[in-house]
């Protein structure tokens, strides 16, 4: 999946969260924080120990998912 389709799926199942009398609907730019958020615990998950492709390539995509979703 590329970072922007992931991006935009993380921002929408943010989005779309509400409770469960469906009073309080997720607002856009808390959508935004949330998926942010998410991706930033992800990446604190992610270790570079070896500098090796995959680790560093799985880095940058989801630092390129976190800029796709400031561009929302």
């Amino acid at each position: 999946m590329t970072p922007k389709k992931k991006a935009k799926q993380l921002f929408e199942q943010m989005f779309n969260v509400s409770d469960k009398l469906n009073k309080y609907p997720m607002c856009f730019d808390t959508a935004k924080a949330c998926a942010l958020i998410c991706v930033s615990e992800i990446l604190k998950t992610i270790e570079v120990k070896n500098n090796t492709n995959s680790e560093i390539l799985n880095r940058v995509y989801w630092i390129n998912v976190a800029q796709e979703i400031r561009n929302i």
